[in-house]
Formats: C-alpha cells, structure tokens, sequence
C-alpha cells in the first residue's frame, strides 16, 4: 500500500473515533445540562419506560395523599373545637352545681343563667367553626365520610367514619332549658351537661381513632413516595461527579486526536516533498 494509502486509512481511523468522541462529548454535556442520564426513550427505552410508570404511580399517589390530608384536617378540626366545647359545658355544669349546692336565691338566678346562655352562644360558635376545607364533622347530619387511602386491582379501598351532628345535639340539650329558676332546673342543667359531655367525649374518640388512622397511612405515602423518588433518581438521573470527570477525559481524547489527524497530514505532505 503507497504512503497516501496509508495516510488516507489512518485519517479515515482517526476521523470515525473523533466523531464518536464528539458524540459523546454532546451526550455528556447534555447530561451535565438537564442533570439526567435518561432524558428520552433513544436514551434507554427500558430506564425510560419503567420511570414513566412510576411518574404515573407518583400522580395517583399524590392525589390519595391530598385526599387523606384534607379528611385527617376535618377530623382533626373537629376534635380540637371538642376540646373547646368540652371545656365550655364543664363549665356550665359549674354554674348549675353551684345553685345546687348553694342556692343563691331568686335575686341570682337572672344572672347565673345569663352566664350559661353565653356559654351556651359560645359553645354552638364553636361547634359551628369548626369546618376545613368546606366541611364540618360537627355540623353534618350523620353519614359515612370515607377516603380513598389505596386502590387494589382496581377497586378503591376506603376507610370511614360516620359523622354526628353534635351542633343540633347542643341545641337540643341546652336550649330545653330556657332559665334557672331553682336548684331543681339547675340540677336538670347540670345532668344535661353531663350527657353532651359524655356523648361528645365518645365521637372525640372515635374521630382521633379516625385521624390516627389516616396519620399511618399519610406516614405509609410518605414512604412510597420516598421510595419512587429514589427509583426515579437511580433510573434517570446523571452522576454530575462522574460526568464531570468524564467530559474531562473525552475533551483529552478529542484534543489527542486532532493532533494525530495533524500529525498524519503532516507526514503525509512530508513525503510527497521528497519527490519534488
């Protein structure tokens, strides 16, 4: 083979690997760029299907968590305005053992039972506030409230609790009882108080059995969903240490190999002069 022969193998040699070099070049600046290794099916179909399916998972994932969140917040709600008119009917029945226990005359019985009206008002405020996100687990009238906390083979799975009107039941236990006129209206106001607080205290139970409930599964999404986020990372996401220190070595390579191209057109030329 003449010496231009050979020159012309050696470039076409050099030129195929710098255009692979420069390939990979793009490639790795690319990845650099988007912070990705996987930024298109041509990528890897495989790494790009499967992170597709789980960016599918995530959505769906996401909406059962909002879901979860928004009826632990009207559970939650709900229990801590308990809390308050729990608070409120002691001490009503406060007001209404103290006549019992001392009766303070006729003269008082106007100003006593002013105090349970407004603790009363106060009570059905409360009760009435005490909605999230547009519904009130103590005003409903009573019904399963469930959520969706997963679905399996299609079918949703759901948990529930069964709402109780305690604003109405307030209404009902002490407005019956206009006035405190003696220990006996008095006494009667005190078992009224009683009873709310008894009946109350029992659906705060079961509302906090309900959110503590639904806190588990929050704490379960929350898992998957870390759980998801790795996968996808590890199936997309670019090594920037590694891709750095890649570049590096590509552009070396890159550089080596222009200066081969260099040297091979050098001789080339060096040859032809001997025969001038």
């Amino acid at each position: 083979m003449n010496m231009v022969g050979i020159n012309a193998s050696a470039n076409s040699y050099i030129l195929s690997n710098l255009r692979q070099i420069n390939s990979d070049i793009a490639t790795t600046q690319a990845r650099i760029g988007t912070g990705r290794k996987v930024n298109s099916s041509s990528d890897n179909a495989i790494a790009w299907k499967t992170a597709q399916t789980i960016k599918s998972d995530q959505s769906a994932q996401e909406k059962l968590s909002t879901g979860i969140a928004q009826v632990k917040g009207r559970a939650d709600a709900a229990t801590a305005a308990i809390d308050t008119a729990i608070t409120l009917a002691g001490k009503i029945k406060e007001l209404a053992d103290g006549v019992v226990a001392a009766d303070p005359g006729t003269g008082n019985y106007g100003t006593v039972t002013a105090k349970v009206a407004a603790l009363h008002t106060q009570i059905a405020s409360v009760l009435s506030a005490a909605g999230f996100d547009g519904k009130n687990f103590l005003t409903d009238t009573a019904a399963a409230q469930a959520v969706t906390i997963g679905i399996n083979s299609g079918v949703a799975a759901t948990v529930s609790v069964t709402t109780v009107d305690v604003e109405a039941g307030a209404a009902t236990t002490f407005s019956g009882i206009a006035a405190i006129s003696d220990t006996a209206t008095a006494a009667t106001l005190s078992t009224a108080a009683d009873t709310f607080i008894a009946s109350v205290t029992a659906y705060q139970g079961t509302l906090a059995t309900f959110s503590e409930s639904l806190a588990i599964q929050q704490d379960f999404q929350s898992a998957l969903s870390g759980i998801r986020s790795a996968a996808l990372s590890s199936l997309l996401d670019a090594d920037l240490t590694e891709e750095s220190a890649k570049i590096t070595a590509l552009q070396t390579q890159q550089q080596l190999a222009y200066q081969a191209l260099a040297i091979t057109n050098s001789s080339a030329q060096n040859v032809l002069r001997l025969f001038q």
